[in-house]
């Protein structure tokens, strides 16, 4: 909008209108429900009860608007009755129905019948289908969130996005569907019923039949499309998964020609998805026929039986009107709901598969961990007899690890070895097949993951980034954060580590700006600034233990040696443990230990090693990268 433009009072009243609407859910409100994560029912249950007003208030008004959409076919029998009844001269009694007749059409259809849907369609619209299925989304964002490490290792992160994001779909559909076609169809059949059964209860027959029939064939049939529509549902959010896996890595598909050559990966999962999908589409097409045909025959019976009552003068012409009037809606609204009814199954059968696969957390250890304040100063590590297997092979075989308060300690060892992996237990994300790890005497599996993860905190290889600016970056999960304390930590980062280094080699050559966007990934950084942020937002979270593996890895000689020498300032008096290849990195460790074949082989300072014979011994069987520089 342009700038000093005020808009007129009608649309900023248009606006506020839609927004009383759209603010009676809270797409962001707290739900607590141990609902089982293969059912989706439980999850309809807390949404309702949080949002009980809203669900009965637009359940009011599908029945009203259904009513009123009944009684319109009732009044146009009456006014047929009322017209044929003096067809050439209407006199006074009858001209004063009339009047009656037309000012009561007119409240219904101007006034009455607008409001109603009106109404409705804001509650469904504006409050119940996008916030709802945003508070499911959040709900089920939150809870993934939870899950373990493994989890996200089992799935595509495509896969896993697509299934949260058709999640609030599905539930967006179901309610839509229920309010607008399920429960607006039984209405008007329930109420037409009605009306019919009182011009004549040989009416009842028919409607009983054709009800009787209808439920059972959906008793029948919607299971198979259940069935089916969960497998549908299933290949598409794996395809999905797989098409972002493709996208993610678009580098590797140029490089290799994937855009040409990709016959056994895309091409494969797109054939599965329509063979599920084609399944799925036969079933519902099986069902809606046999509807057709029940309708149909249901059609025949109403109108015969209407014939004989009118020639046998039990019924008028406008009531006839009105039988016909209301049957063939009904049956419009029938075939529809048929078609609605499908959908339902695929949106329960997506909701359910979404729920079962993104709630792990719920029967996981995590829920029984028990709360706890963050340690108010740097604890004390142990690492008791550590047992842990991969594929049937040792990782660790009988570990046992002491590291005091503030004290640094650094790791080497061959590729495999077990330093990514000490890593992950220590930060919880993996549990040991047998042994005790224990923080400040405390249990890993007692301590709540928010204490662990203020207390502990981890630069890995990796230079992990979102696709945000830089100060984003370093100020993800630090709400107290500030762009100065970024300044603080980043500008040294960018420059070396000290004000000489800046004036001998120049700032601008590696500053990042603060406000430039990373990329995908950071690909838009070199790996050295990518594990210079990484460095700079976990000293920013001022953890109390650091974990830092491979953390300077991407970094040149000189750039490595004045972020060392800035992490040995920052961090004195906090517990470091670091994992590197390079052995000259590690000198500023008090301690340095050597893995092999799951146990530390070897233990002491950076000089106590170099001058051991041993220590060469062992360097030069596990063929660690760079030792002849070493030598």
């Amino acid at each position: 909008m342009t700038e000093g433009f005020d808009p007129p009072p009608s649309i900023c009243r248009r606006k506020s209108f839609f927004r009383y609407f759209e603010s009676l859910i809270d797409p962001f409100q707290s739900l607590n429900p141990t609902f089982n994560a293969k059912s989706y029912k439980s999850l309809i249950k807390a949404l309702f009860k949080n949002n009980k007003a809203a669900f009965l208030t637009a359940f009011l008004s599908t029945i009203m608007l259904s009513a009123s959409e009944v009684y319109v076919v009732q009044l146009s029998g009456t006014l047929i009755d009322l017209l044929t009844s003096s067809p050439h001269n209407i006199g006074n009694e009858d001209h004063e129905k009339l009047k009656h007749f037309i000012i009561t059409l007119v409240i219904i259809l101007i006034i009455l019948r607008p409001a109603t849907k009106a109404f409705n369609l804001l509650l469904i619209n504006q409050s119940l289908s996008l916030r709802i299925s945003m508070a499911v989304r959040w709900h089920l964002y939150k809870r993934t969130l939870t899950n373990p490490m493994s989890f996200f290792s089992s799935y595509h992160s495509g896969y896993l996005v697509s299934t949260l994001w058709q999640a609030g779909q599905a539930y967006s559909e179901l309610v839509v569907i229920f309010l607008q076609s399920l429960l607006s169809g039984l209405s008007f059949f329930i109420l037409s019923s009605l009306v019919m059964t009182k011009i004549n209860p040989a009416y009842f027959i028919p409607l009983f039949l054709w009800l009787t029939c209808y439920l059972t064939l959906a008793r029948i049939q919607i299971p198979k499309i259940q069935n089916s529509a969960r497998r549908a549902a299933i290949r598409s959010n794996k395809l999905n998964g797989k098409m972002v896996d493709v996208i993610s890595r678009i580098l590797i598909v140029k490089l290799f020609n994937g855009e040409k050559n990709d016959k056994n990966y895309m091409r494969l999962a797109f054939q599965k998805f329509i063979t599920k999908s084609s399944r799925y589409a036969r079933t519902v097409s099986t069902m809606e026929f046999l509807m057709v045909i029940l309708s149909s025959c249901t059609l025949l019976f109403v109108s015969i039986i209407t014939v004989w009552l009118w020639n046998a003068n039990a019924i008028t012409g406008g009531e006839a009107a009105i039988v016909f009037g209301l049957i063939y809606r009904s049956e419009s609204l029938f075939t529809q709901l048929m078609g609605q009814l499908t959908s339902m199954q695929r949106a329960a059968a997506l909701l359910t598969d979404s729920i079962k696969t993104l709630s792990v957390s719920a029967t996981s250890s995590v829920k029984a961990k028990q709360e706890a304040q963050a340690f108010d100063r740097v604890p004390t590590i142990e690492l008791c007899d550590i047992h842990l297997r991969y594929k049937n092979k040792f990782v660790f075989k009988g570990l046992n690890l002491t590291i005091a308060p503030g004290e640094k300690i650094g790791i080497i060892g061959a590729s495999g070895s077990g330093k990514s992996t000490l890593f992950r237990l220590l930060l919880a994300l993996q549990e040991p097949d047998s042994g005790t790890i224990k923080i400040n005497g405390e249990p890993i599996e007692r301590i709540a993951e928010n204490c662990l993860r203020s207390t502990i905190g981890l630069v890995c290889q990796e230079g992990l980034l979102f696709n945000q600016t830089v100060a984003s970056n370093i100020l993800y999960g630090l709400p107290d954060g500030n762009l100065d304390s970024v300044l603080g930590f980043l500008g040294p980062c960018q420059q070396g580590g000290n004000q000489e280094w800046a004036k001998a080699k120049g700032a601008a050559r590696t500053a990042i700006p603060l406000d430039s966007v990373v990329g995908e990934q950071g690909s838009c950084l070199s790996g050295g600034q990518r594990q210079r942020i990484n460095i700079a937002r976990t000293l920013l979270a001022e953890h109390k233990v650091i974990l830092l593996d491979e953390a300077t890895s991407a970094l040149d000689t000189l750039s490595e040696g004045d972020i060392i020498q800035l992490l040995s300032e920052h961090l004195k008096e906090k517990t470091v443990i670091m994992a590197s290849h390079r052995v000259e990195t590690l000198k500023w460790m008090d301690r340095i230990i050597i893995l092999k074949e799951g146990k530390i082989v070897q233990s002491g300072t950076y000089e106590d090693l170099i001058e051991n014979n041993r220590y060469r011994e062992i360097l030069k069987d596990i063929d660690l990268p760079g030792k002849e520089n070493q030598r």
